[in-house]
């Protein structure tokens, strides 16, 4: 095991993972929705049946290795190797043999307890550090081994490992700058429609921006979203996603802005089936916004396009 620095045990943390309506800062949320300020998460260490016998999942199961198809021999021994030695040296302070993944009377008594959004972790202390290997090898439902393991899974938290947490740091704000960077070029060199169509296709459908709002105050909205001043998300992510979206073409900017707004003005409508419906031609265009999109630059469905860009560019025109 690596040699963990006063630096980097501070920095292993568990952290929360909000939900979209939760990062969305003119949304008002549900009551039993989202995390209140005072919660305690509780949870068992749980396990598996591994050909017949209970194994707790603590991340430090050589015999779950050993059988582990996804790696080589090679990788196989690495990990199985670094086990021992982690076991060996933790042994040293809850016993001989007690770290035995079929050891029901020590597994069980491990619980994972939380109750702020920010955990830091103390790797110096045995029995944090054995959480956290419980953690990595996927025992809790609760914490995800990783942000992007949270995501697939659906965990409300998830642990940000040392290098993880300085590379992230770096990467962040290297995001950051190159998106404001980027934001200033575009200001710049591009039209006042490339900057609407990118502010629609990005911000909140509330902002009703039109062709009358001034360029300034797009692009004074759009720093603001780099920053997290306006959707409740970190800055990186908002600089991550602001850059995505502006490598997409002028035509998908603009019909997402198009669709966005005929839902807004309540043009088209999700029916009882989930799809969007247009309320004059009744077409039908899917089930996401996305989907409406790739559905609306089919030639064939240009008449359905024409329909609805007609009625919101009368709105982004007299606004």
């Amino acid at each position: 095991m690596a040699t963990l620095t006063k630096e980097k045990i501070s920095a292993i943390s568990i952290e929360y993972l909000p939900g979209e309506k939760e990062l969305d800062l003119e949304a008002t949320l549900v009551v039993g929705q989202g995390l209140t300020d005072n919660f305690t998460r509780t949870e068992d260490l749980g396990y598996m049946t591994f050909f017949g016998t209970k194994r707790y999942m603590c991340g430090l199961d050589a015999e779950i290795v050993e059988y582990d198809p996804d790696l080589t021999r090679e990788e196989k021994d690495a990990k199985i190797a670094e086990i021992k030695a982690i076991v060996e040296r933790l042994e040293q302070f809850f016993g001989k043999g007690n770290l035995d993944p079929t050891n029901e009377k020590h597994w069980s008594k491990v619980k994972l307890s939380i109750d702020r959004k920010t955990t830091n972790l103390d790797l110096t202390n045995p029995r944090t550090e054995l959480l956290v290997h419980c953690i990595r090898g996927g025992g809790f439902t609760t914490v995800a081994p990783s942000l992007e393991k949270a995501q697939v899974t659906g965990a409300k938290f998830y642990l940000v490992e040392p290098v993880e947490y300085a590379e992230s740091r770096i990467a962040g704000k290297e995001l950051i700058n190159k998106a404001i960077s980027t934001l200033q070029k575009l200001y710049e060199s591009k039209s006042f429609d490339d900057i609407f169509f990118l502010a629609k296709y990005i911000l909140p459908v509330e902002k009703a921006y039109t062709k009358r709002t001034p360029k300034a105050l797009i692009y004074e909205d759009l720093d603001k979203y780099i920053n997290g001043e306006l959707i409740r998300q970190s800055k990186r992510d908002s600089a991550r996603l602001f850059l995505e979206v502006t490598k997409k073409s002028k035509i998908e900017l603009a019909i997402m802005s198009i669709v966005k707004d005929a839902e807004y003005f309540g043009f088209i409508y999700v029916n009882d089936k989930g799809e969007f419906k247009n309320n004059e031609t009744g077409g039908v265009y899917g089930t996401t916004l996305e989907r409406v999109v790739a559905h609306l630059q089919n030639p064939a469905y240009d008449h359905e396009l024409d329909n609805i860009k007609t009625r919101v560019e009368t709105k982004w025109n007299n606004g």
